[in-house]
C-alpha cells in the first residue's frame, strides 16, 4: 500500500474543476458544493483544503496567474505569437484564458491584475516589432495598444454571442483558423478606400 497522502492530488482536482465552473459559468457558479461533487467528495473536504469559497477561489487565482504567465514566457522565448488564437486553439490554455476573460468581464483584483499584464505584452510586443520594421510607429501608442487588445479581447469577452453567431465553437481549430486569417487581412490591407477625386469641371466655353 502506498504511503504517499491523496491528499494533495485531491486539492490539485478540486482546483481544477473550480477554475473549469469559473471559466464556463462565473465565479458565482463555483459553490463548495458544486465543486465537491464535480470531484466526488464532500463539501466538508473543501473547505479542509481552503477555509471557504474565497480560499479557493484564491487558489484558482494563483494556478492560473502561474499557469499563463508560464506558457507566454515559454511562447515569447520560442518566439511564437501569444496572440489569444493560439491559446484558445490549445485546450488547457483555452480553459485558462476562459477564466481570465470571467475575471475581466467581474472587474476583479485578477481582471484587473491580467488586463494590465495583457496590455503591457500588447504594447511591448508592439513596440519590439516597430524597432525590428515589421509595423509602422503609432502616434499615440496607448490607445493603439488598448484597440488591438480590445480586438482579441473582445471574441474572448463575447464568447456566447460570438460561437451563436458562427454556430461552433472559439475554441474549435477551423474557427482560429478563420479568427487568424481574417485578423491578418484586417490588420494588413485598409480597410478604407481612399475618397473617389471630384470630376474636373467642364471646360468654360466663353473662356479664351
Amino acid at each position: 500500500m502506498s504511503s504517499a497522502s491523496p491528499l494533495p492530488a485531491t486539492r490539485d482536482r478540486l482546483v481544477q474543476a473550480a477554475i473549469e465552473l469559473i471559466a464556463n459559468e462565473g465565479v458565482q457558479a463555483a459553490t463548495v458544493r458544486r465543486v465537491a461533487d464535480a470531484v466526488g467528495v464532500s463539501a466538508p473536504l473543501v473547505l479542509h483544503h481552503f477555509g471557504s469559497k474565497e480560499g479557493l477561489v484564491a487558489a484558482c487565482d494563483e494556478r492560473v496567474l502561474g499557469t499563463m504567465e508560464g506558457m507566454l514566457a515559454e511562447m515569447a522565448a520560442a518566439g511564437a505569437d501569444a496572440g489569444f488564437q493560439y491559446l484558445m486553439a490549445d485546450e488547457q490554455a483555452a480553459v485558462l484564458l476562459l477564466y481570465v476573460a470571467r475575471a475581466l468581464h467581474e472587474d476583479n483584483a485578477t481582471g484587473r491584475q491580467w488586463f494590465d499584464r495583457l496590455y503591457a505584452l500588447t504594447r511591448n510586443g508592439m513596440a519590439e516589432m516597430a524597432e525590428r520594421g515589421m509595423v509602422r510607429t503609432f502616434d499615440d501608442p496607448v490607445m493603439a495598444s488598448l484597440i488591438l487588445l480590445a480586438m482579441d479581447l473582445g471574441l474572448v469577452l463575447l464568447r456566447p454571442h460570438v460561437e451563436r453567431i458562427l454556430d461552433a465553437p472559439l475554441t474549435d481549430r477551423s474557427v482560429v483558423t478563420r479568427w487568424i486569417t481574417a485578423e491578418f487581412d484586417l490588420l494588413t490591407t485598409p480597410i478604407f478606400r481612399p475618397p473617389a477625386s471630384p470630376a474636373a469641371p467642364a471646360p468654360d466655353s466663353e473662356q479664351p
